[in-house]
This record gives C-alpha cells, structure tokens and sequence, in this order.
C-alpha cells in the first residue's frame, strides 16, 4: 500500500463479503480495491463541487441562459446538423 495516512472503517458483513470475492476474482486484495474506490469517490466529489462552484461563479457574473435561449439554440445546432446530413 503506497504511504499514506491510515484510516479505519467498519463495513456491513455483506460489503466484507463481497469485496473479498471480487478481489480474489481480481487477483488483487481487498485493501487495493478499497483505497481505489475510496480515491475515485474522492475525486468525483471534488469535481463535482468545482463545477458547482464554477456554475455558482457563472450566475454571480450574469453568465447564464434562460430555457428558451437554451432550447433555441440546441434546435438551431440540430438543424444545421440535420441540413448538413442532407446536403
């Protein structure tokens, strides 16, 4: 395990279970398989409070559409794509 803080956590029995054959079908132990979920857990959290912190930024800033300038556009993207497809 690479160096790091240590951290304890007490899982359901099924969850124990389960990790554990998953591992062994993996040929990597369950410790592995755990820090590795729990750093892509990690990650996609930061990136999702990023983007609701950018999102927040764009509303602060006034960059923001209404529905209707949003539906108008994406309609104005098909039918172009649809024209180009015929053409």
């Amino acid at each position: 395990m690479p160096d790091g803080s240590r951290l304890t956590v007490e899982l359901p029995d099924q969850v124990t279970s389960n990790l554990a054959q998953i591992a062994a079908s993996m040929g990597r132990s369950a410790e592995a398989l755990a820090v590795e979920a729990i750093a892509d857990f990690v990650w996609r959290e930061l990136e999702l409070i990023r983007s609701i912190e950018e999102a927040r930024e764009d509303l602060r800033n006034g960059r923001v559409y209404s529905t209707a300038e949003v539906r108008a556009r994406a309609r104005e993207i098909i039918e172009r794509r649809r024209t180009a497809r015929e053409a």
